[in-house]
């Protein structure tokens, strides 16, 4: 015959390890998604800092054109848009890894992100081929097209990075 206690005993040790696996799979599912979620903020950090970038290109691509400056600023701005440019493509790259390291089936959120990305990549090449032209050291080029540039950097400017 056994005792009543042994069965209480029984019982308890059942629930309680019961409430320890549903403890284990809540942390599990919490952390696996806090996990997604930092990557998240992350690639919406960088994507900021790479609005933020076309921005700046963009100002410093229209003062040079516009002339205003001496030659020695005018090299200052070229020199400062140099290093922005170079940070632009470095960003977009780690931007770009981020999205294809997703494994399939795609979540509903990187494959909107890659539909974005192919839709911006001709504004990303437009500003980089426009950050670079403006950086090369042929006046006579540049004179002839600084009307073409102001146009470009003017279609390019609206909200690439949304």
């Amino acid at each position: 015959m056994q005792s009543p206690f042994r069965k209480l005993v029984r019982i308890s040790i059942v629930l309680f390890a019961t409430v320890l696996l549903c403890n284990f799979f809540a942390y599990y599912l919490v952390n696996k998604k806090s996990a997604e979620n930092e990557e998240l903020i992350l690639a919406r950090s960088l994507s900021g800092r790479q609005q933020t970038l076309s921005q700046v290109i963009s100002t410093q691509a229209a003062l040079i054109t516009g002339g205003l400056y001496g030659e020695s600023a005018t090299r200052q701005i070229k020199d400062s848009l140099l290093s922005v440019l170079s940070t632009f493509k470095i960003q977009q790259e780690q931007l770009q890894k981020k999205v294809e390291q997703s494994k399939t089936p795609l979540p509903a959120h990187v494959f909107k992100i890659r539909i974005l990305f192919s839709y911006i990549n001709p504004y990303y090449n437009s500003i980089e081929s426009i950050g670079q032209d403006l950086c090369q050291e042929d006046t006579v080029v540049f004179r002839i097209n600084k009307r073409m540039y102001l146009q470009r950097l003017i279609k390019v400017k609206p909200s690439i990075y949304p």
